[in-house]
């Protein structure tokens, strides 16, 4: 399961996925996995504050969330999704699905009726939705 940031304004760049059981009566995810697609430098300016080698490897990944429950399974599957993101569709789709999502929350510079501003583009929304502090 794809989850995105849906903070106004933020541009993270990241992804979690939550990798959950088929087997019947298992509710919690097996794992919690986070994965950032920029290099190193984008995660330390878009921080803008000091990063340990801990912090980046999170915020780059693909890492196992700290601080969410894991399963015995996680470390497993951590090295599953690392060969999976290689893949350059799957990574591009991830990245497509990103785009989608924040798209969807930069909602300030839609009218009421929910349709987008004439000559509004993406950045004038994203700009829109900072100033604004809206949500969508």
């Amino acid at each position: 399961m794809e989850m995105f940031c849906d903070e106004p304004g933020c541009d993270c760049r990241r992804v979690f996925v939550q990798v959950m059981s088929d087997q019947p009566g298992v509710t919690q995810p097996r794992a919690t996995i986070s994965w950032g697609w920029e290099p190193p430098s984008f995660y330390r300016t878009w921080a803008k504050f000091p990063l340990d080698a801990a912090d980046l490897d999170e915020l780059r990944g693909p890492a196992l969330v700290r601080l969410t429950p894991q399963s015995e399974e996680a470390p497993e599957l951590l090295e599953q999704f690392r060969v999976l993101v290689k893949d350059e569709a799957y990574a591009s789709r991830v990245i497509r699905h990103y785009a989608m999502f924040r798209d969807r929350i930069e909602l300030a510079g839609r009218t009421d009726d929910g349709s987008v501003k004439p000559g509004m583009n993406r950045a004038e929304r994203r700009r829109l939705a900072k100033e604004s502090g809206r949500r969508g």
